[in-house]
């Protein structure tokens, strides 16, 4: 497809997301400037003490994964109500889905940038300034940031490959998929969970995420080491490493094939 084709589903998507998007822009400001201020004067804490900007901003910059894969996901569910574009678009399955795909996680890029920038605001007017160091504060906020959308490319590939068996379902069973649809996700992610966590702690795949491992920074960019909503996307600072690039690009790319060979079908059935 021609850059303008692309760039026409882009705009197009834009038209049918803006208004939500729009709102997260709101929320988003709301959550890391005002949130913090209403907190603090409720507890009688000084305006400009920075302990609960951080962890409404730590707890925002982690919602942000699920607010991708939700963007992703309405948009797909949003196109099935008119499929008949999917059969007369002159772009491929899988254009059409990548668009998706880059949109997705183009407004997740934005937001942490947004979430990013009204966090040093904050930081320039807190009592935080001259104790945390800049350089290492902004590495570290880099480094989850980059993690985040990591972990977004995985969970949208896993979410993709889910929602197209639960169309394929549907267009055969009615709708009794609905009830096909949950036990599977329940039974995927019993059965699934227990295969992963047993195929990861083998020796040598353990050997395959290990190898070189990306980091920005030893700082951590919150103060509680148990705190699996900060730390958790960045043990000891490690954003990810080569290995788990490979690993993981691999199994997205295997669940992203999958789910558009079955979303094809489902589309012609």
């Amino acid at each position: 497809m021609a850059i303008s084709g692309r760039k026409g589903l882009l705009k197009k998507e834009w038209q049918m997301m803006k208004w939500g998007l729009l709102a997260l822009l709101f929320v988003n400001v709301i959550v890391v400037v005002v949130g913090p201020i209403l907190i603090n004067r409720a507890f009688n804490l000084p305006l400009n003490s920075f302990d609960n900007t951080m962890v409404l901003t730590g707890v925002w910059i982690v919602a942000n994964l699920f607010i991708g894969v939700g963007i992703f996901i309405t948009s797909l569910e949003q196109e099935m109500k008119q499929q008949v574009v999917w059969l007369h678009s002159p772009a491929s399955m899988m254009e059409l889905v990548g668009v998706k795909v880059v949109f997705a996680l183009g407004v997740t890029v934005v937001l942490l940038v947004l979430t990013s920038g009204l966090l040093g605001f904050s930081f320039l007017l807190s009592d935080a300034l001259g104790i945390i160091p800049k350089r290492e504060g902004s590495l570290a906020l880099l480094s989850v940031i980059l993690s985040i959308l990591l972990t977004t490319i995985h969970w949208m590939a896993i979410s993709f490959f889910v929602w197209t068996v639960y169309w394929v379902t549907r267009s055969r069973q009615g709708y009794l998929s609905m009830t096909v649809y949950v036990m599977l996700f329940i039974g995927g992610i019993t059965v699934g969970g227990a295969i992963s966590n047993a195929a990861f702690n083998l020796p040598f795949i353990q050997t395959i995420k290990s190898f070189g491992p990306i980091k920005l920074t030893d700082f951590t960019f919150f103060n509680e080491q148990d705190s699996y909503f900060f730390t958790g996307f960045v043990p000891d600072g490690v954003i990810t490493s080569v290995g788990n690039l490979v690993l993981y690009g691999v199994l997205s790319a295997c669940l992203f094939a999958l789910g558009l060979v079955m979303f094809e079908k489902k589309v012609r059935l």
